[in-house]
């Protein structure tokens, strides 16, 4: 299980969104599909979990230019089995479900066996 929930992001108002393995994203143009896109892009990103820096998701909402919708009223949760990221107020809270070592282990299996 995968979710995410974005509120007073840029252009989104409220956005709950039950993730799977294919996700379509249709809207107008600036309705912020793009932000859930590299919101997204940024949880599912292996670093992300095991840098374990305090400032990382800050460092990666740069690199995908989207620092500038992210304010002090936007919330920000994203669950999956591995991990729990919410940000509210400014202030981030990261929960690890699983050991980082197995984590690490079966992402490197997955790896050598997708080469």
């Amino acid at each position: 299980m995968e979710k995410i929930i974005i509120e007073k992001c840029g252009p989104i108002k409220k956005a709950e969104l039950d993730l799977k393995q294919t996700l379509v994203l249709i809207g107008p143009q600036s309705s912020g599909k793009s932000i859930i896109a590299k919101l997204i892009t940024i949880f599912r990103d292996f670093n992300f979990v095991t840098q374990q820096e305090p400032f990382a998701f800050n460092k990666l909402i740069i690199k995908h230019n989207i620092k500038n919708f992210i304010t002090e009223k936007t919330k920000i949760e994203y669950k999956c089995e591995y991990y729990k990221f919410t940000l509210e107020n400014n202030q981030q809270d990261i929960e690890i479900k699983v050991e980082l070592n197995k984590l690490i282990k079966e992402y490197k299996h997955v790896a050598m066996v997708g080469d």
